[in-house]
């Protein structure tokens, strides 16, 4: 497995501010928040999103979310489904940051 280079935060910003603007030109709109994320997984990045229990799926405690680049899926733990709304919008757009920035590694 290669070993993931570290990217600096001005070049995480610019890949987000990026993934934005692209999706504004892809629904035809300005975009606020709260972002919707969901959609920028499933429609614009056409990937497949899950909830589910990831401790249980991995045999790992305290993962909150996982992608799945050969398959193109992004598991979400269902447990946030439940909790504060901004915590599971984090964790989808932690993850998209794992598919935009680290999928090739």
């Amino acid at each position: 497995m290669a070993r993931v280079p570290w990217i600096p935060r001005e070049a995480i910003a610019h890949e987000a501010n990026s993934l934005l603007s692209r999706f504004e030109a892809f629904v035809g709109k300005p975009v606020s928040p709260p972002i919707p994320i969901e959609a920028i997984i499933e429609k614009y990045l056409g990937l497949v999103l899950g909830y589910d229990d990831l401790e249980k799926l991995l045999g790992l405690p305290d993962v909150l979310g996982a992608t799945w680049v050969e398959e193109k899926r992004v598991v979400i733990d269902k447990s946030l489904l439940d909790g504060v709304e901004g915590r599971l919008l984090f964790t989808c757009a932690h993850e998209v940051g794992h598919w935009i920035l680290h999928r090739f590694w």
